[in-house]
């Protein structure tokens, strides 16, 4: 039995709201023992953190490893091979912002399904991962100059959600609207057609997958909802009757704030066309009102920031927490408990993830300041712990 102890930490417990001082026994990769662990058993490693903040790892629950977030939209793509680099980089990424768990939400080749399956079997280094595979878009609709399986009408729709699901995927990604990234399209315009999207549900729901909806208007969320979709991706047009029913139905919500800030505001050596500018200035407002009404109204949400998009590296992770509470008002702790136990949920490891407690996997992030009380100390992520083993330090 492998034994770790990391010694004097501020334990962030974001179950019950607070900091406290004490160690965190490891065993074998789980948690055995939290606060006063007694006398250390014999041959156990020591790793002494000197009174930095122990959180739990971070999930972040829309990501792209295939698609560059400083490339422009005339170079995303190429060869598996490049792309494969690309996505072990961005693993990389990950793990350095402090993300122990990530869902990837469309990619090429099926790159992100096989890396999930390496890093499960122990031979690539990343995040823990869920993964959809190809998104599913009508013919010429926003992605398809992506990494979109083009089809249409409901049986077209069924095949390509089969197709996925053969091919290995946890999530089946749909696209329902418009959106900033695809020339040519607008974000809040409808796409799939509601008997488009009850086709790809009922097919995934048969085999215990899941699906998501890039839905960024009224009327394309409203259907993914009536759809049964579990997931709805961006969401920057919600309205009221949206919001009732997906309390309703349990229907989760994944904000991705960081998108849109970061292409306005993002630190990019690639300048980006002109229609993603304008698109995003006409979204991020109504972005923003539409998280604040939804956390209001106590619908499900999960952290994901969109990575790969213009400025936003796996890198920016946990920029979201900090959006969440200088842009959604939202307080530290609201915010750090969608980036662990609730997107835990979502992705359903709760029992094994997304707290620091005993019995659960030892994944955890570290940072020097308390979470609690200043949120931007979790953009400078000091050491990521993925079960018992360091696998990044600053």
């Amino acid at each position: 039995m492998k034994q770790v102890c990391f010694k004097n930490a501020n334990i962030v417990d974001v179950l019950e709201g607070r900091c406290f001082a004490g160690d965190v026994l490891v065993e074998d990769g789980r948690i055995a023992a939290v606060g006063e662990v007694g006398p250390l058993p014999e041959g156990c490693q020591v790793v002494e953190m000197g009174g930095q903040y122990l959180a739990p790892g971070a999930f972040n629950c829309h990501t792209h490893i295939t698609i560059s977030s400083d490339a422009d939209m005339g170079l995303i793509g190429g060869s598996d091979a490049r792309l494969t680099l690309l996505a072990i980089k961005s693993l990389q990424g990950f793990l350095k912002a402090g993300v122990t768990f990530i869902r990837d939400v469309g990619g090429y080749s099926g790159i992100d399904i096989l890396l999930r399956d390496e890093i499960r079997a122990g031979r690539v280094q990343g995040p823990d991962m869920l993964a959809c595979g190809r998104c599913i878009c009508i013919t010429g609709g926003h992605s398809w100059t992506l990494c979109g399986l083009q089809a249409d009408g409901a049986e077209e729709m069924r095949k390509a959600t089969r197709d996925q699901l053969r091919a290995g995927a946890d999530w089946i990604k749909v696209i329902a609207t418009g959106g900033i990234m695809t020339k040519g399209v607008e974000p809040g315009a409808q796409q799939m057609d509601l008997e488009e999207m009850e086709a790809v549900v009922r097919e995934a729901h048969k085999c215990g997958a899941k699906v998501c909806s890039h839905a960024q208007g009224a009327s394309g969320i409203r259907d993914s909802v009536r759809a049964g979709i579990d997931s709805i991706e961006h969401g920057c047009y919600l309205d009221g009757e949206t919001i009732a029913r997906m309390m309703e139905q349990g229907t989760w919500f994944c904000p991705t704030l960081a998108a849109s800030h970061f292409i306005l505001y993002g630190d990019s050596p690639v300048k980006q066309p002109d229609y993603v500018i304008r698109k995003t200035k006409e979204v991020i407002d109504s972005h923003i009102r539409s998280f604040k009404d939804a956390y209001a109204a106590g619908v499900k949400i999960c952290m994901g920031t969109d990575a790969g998009t213009p400025s936003n590296p796996p890198e920016n992770s946990c920029s979201e927490y900090v959006l969440m509470v200088e842009k959604g008002g939202l307080t530290p702790l609201e915010a750090l408990r969608i980036g662990t136990i609730e997107s835990a949920k979502l992705c359903g490891v709760e029992d094994s993830l997304g707290s620091i407690t005993p019995g659960k996997r030892a994944c955890f992030a570290v940072y020097r300041d308390d979470p609690l009380q200043t949120i931007a100390t979790v953009t400078d992520n000091r050491m990521t712990i993925k079960d018992g083993e360091i696998v990044y330090r600053a």
